[in-house]
């Protein structure tokens, strides 16, 4: 109808690996680890289904949506539980089929378009769970769930939010690595633009 929408994506895509997938042979100076390529990683496959609803009336709006993905030969840097020189973790780059399932969603309430100027209220959240196919556990680096609120305004060419998102805790995760607490972030933005 008019208010509501469902979508139903199929798709299949895949990709080579990089070169640092391929090659990297010694210190990743950002993440302060050994990273090790492996030169005979094959095409990553993905096959992803998705399934989404989008519903607006009068200043409402809400999208949501959930996805299933399969991977043939997913390639992942996996920690290897050794240390390099200067006590770096060793890491390994890695292939093996995965599955991630995920959700998310987004509401808006367009609280008023006058003179003050547009005023938008947003809600949204997403999550994901991704772990080796055939109960290999969980896969590294894996971010976790979060949800937030934000407070849009605009006026001409000024523009102005504030948005505050709670990221949860991440337990679920790969051998070697260990959990992370979650916290909460607050951020405010001005801006002027000229076109």
């Amino acid at each position: 109808s008019d208010d509501l929408h469902f979508d139903l994506g199929l798709d299949r895509a895949q990709r080579a690996p990089t070169a640092e997938e391929l090659y990297s042979n010694g210190t990743h100076v950002a993440t302060q680890s050994v990273e090790l390529g492996q030169p005979n990683l094959d095409a990553e496959t993905a096959n992803r289904a998705e399934l989404g609803v989008h519903w607006h009336t009068g200043p409402i709006e809400l999208a949501a949506s959930i996805y299933h993905v399969r991977y043939d030969d997913f390639i992942y840097l996996l920690d290897t539980g050794a240390f390099g020189e200067d006590d770096l973790p060793i890491r390994q780059w890695s292939q093996a089929d995965a599955r991630f399932n995920g959700a998310e969603g987004e509401l808006t309430w367009h609280v008023a378009d006058n003179t003050t100027g547009a005023w938008d209220w947003r809600f949204y959240g997403d999550l994901v769970r991704a772990s080796l196919a055939n109960g290999g556990g969980d896969l590294p680096r894996i971010a976790p769930a979060r949800f937030g609120s934000e407070l849009r305004w605009e006026l001409g060419s000024w523009r102005a939010s504030l948005n505050a998102v709670r990221v949860d805790a991440q337990d679920r995760v790969a051998a070697f690595e260990t959990t992370t607490p979650g916290y909460t972030l607050v951020d405010a933005h001005v801006a002027w633009h000229m076109d």
